[in-house]
């Protein structure tokens, strides 16, 4: 087969995909069977509203970047990982829930109990996305 055929067939083989996958998909959306799948969930919500059990522990704390967690009375929000420190914001609820107060740590202190508003963690897992720590214990104000 020639080059300009072979090009003449991909392009035909392209243009054919292109218009059959929006094709395939409006025709299984518009059939019975889709409409049967989920008329069930529709019609016992229950089922779609059960509660699914973590596989994480309770006391592991999984932090995104920039997104705020509550840890009994404080507020934390990871903000990466920066020459080696570990950068979070703290906020104090029951002191001032505005202000942050910016906490560095070093990754060469990992493997020790890290205290953080009167909370006592262990880190698990830190890269520029996530930070992994695990609560050993917290202390309540009265």
């Amino acid at each position: 087969m020639s080059p300009s055929k072979r090009n003449k067939a991909f392009a035909l083989f392209f243009i054919f995909l292109t218009l059959a996958i929006p094709f395939a998909m409006i025709y299984y959306l518009s059939t019975d069977y889709y409409k049967e799948r989920y008329q069930k969930l529709r019609k016992n919500p229950n089922e779609a509203s059960r509660e699914i059990r973590s596989r994480i522990p309770a006391d592991r704390l999984v932090l995104k970047k920039n997104e705020k967690l509550l840890v009994k009375r404080t507020c934390l929000v990871f903000k990466g990982v920066e020459k080696k420190a570990i950068l979070l914001d703290l906020y104090l609820l029951d002191l001032d829930p505005e202000q942050p107060y910016l906490i560095k740590l070093s990754t060469q202190d990992a493997d020790k109990e890290l205290i953080i508003g009167g909370n006592k963690f262990k880190l698990i897992s830190v890269n520029n996305q996530y930070l992994n720590l695990q609560l050993l214990s917290s202390t309540e104000t009265p």
